[in-house]
């Protein structure tokens, strides 16, 4: 199925939609405009308004199959935004560079970076809101953004148990880009205030380094943060179940 183009699809917004057909915009100015857009949003029992937006990469990094996809020709500028200070491992990674058509020529490109630039070891990201691949909250007329949970690469589906907890579907990763990740499940999560939910190096609690999400093409991922004890308390994961093949 072929991605909707940007311009026929609103992908960084919240709003509301009357009878009459009237929208409303809630909340604009999302970082949605990459690989994964704004998802699903819903109402919780404290009467705030929960979405989740999704990574602007498959794992971190800008790579060639955002070129692939449309949007880093439109908006080269364009990278993942952590929702917490990170500190990375220092990994770049290298691929042609389509912005010179034919020319053979090579870029290196790091995490949380626009395409083109490189990282260095213990380099310091700072989080920010709104950020990618997080489920955030507002007030229902947009005011009082806050970052809910971080870590979830694409968090398609938003549910609120009677019993208030909030579950999400989360899309695993893809053997594709710059940073392929081999047979990586989907996921069903309990979201938790404030805690970290492993993307872009850990799929369902585990590593991406382990020999299980090896791709058939390309090297072993390996880790792009330097500091995951720093993190906030890593999964309070509900269930995991494989849901595709």
């Amino acid at each position: 199925m072929p991605y909707p183009s940007l311009d026929t699809i609103d992908r960084h917004i919240v709003a509301t939609l009357q009878e009459d057909g009237r929208r409303t915009n809630v909340i604009d100015g999302l970082p949605g405009l990459g690989n994964y857009h704004t998802n699903m949003a819903v109402v919780g029992p404290d009467g705030k308004l929960y979405f989740a937006q999704g990574a602007a990469t498959n794992s971190g990094v800008v790579g060639l199959d955002a070129h692939d996809l449309g949007w880093l020709r439109r908006l080269p500028h364009n990278h993942d935004i952590p929702g917490i200070d990170v500190t990375l491992a220092g990994a770049t990674f290298e691929s042609v560079d389509p912005r010179i058509p034919d020319s053979g020529a090579k870029t290196r490109t790091g995490v949380f970076l626009p395409f083109g630039t490189p990282g260095e070891p213990d380099q310091r990201i700072p989080g920010r809101v709104p950020c990618t691949a997080a489920v955030m909250r507002c007030n229902l007329d947009g005011s009082g953004l806050e970052m809910f949970a971080w870590g979830l690469r694409s968090a398609f589906g938003l549910l609120f148990l009677p019993d208030g907890r909030l579950l999400a579907t989360e899309q695993g990763p893809d053997e594709r880009g710059s940073r392929p990740i081999g047979r990586a499940p989907d996921m069903l999560f309990e979201v938790v205030q404030d805690r970290y939910y492993g993307w872009p190096d850990f799929v369902a609690g585990i590593p991406v380094t382990d020999e299980r999400f090896l791709p058939s093409h390309g090297p072993r991922p390996s880790f792009v943060l330097a500091d995951h004890a720093a993190l906030p308390e890593r999964f309070c994961q509900l269930k995991s179940q494989r849901l595709r093949p």
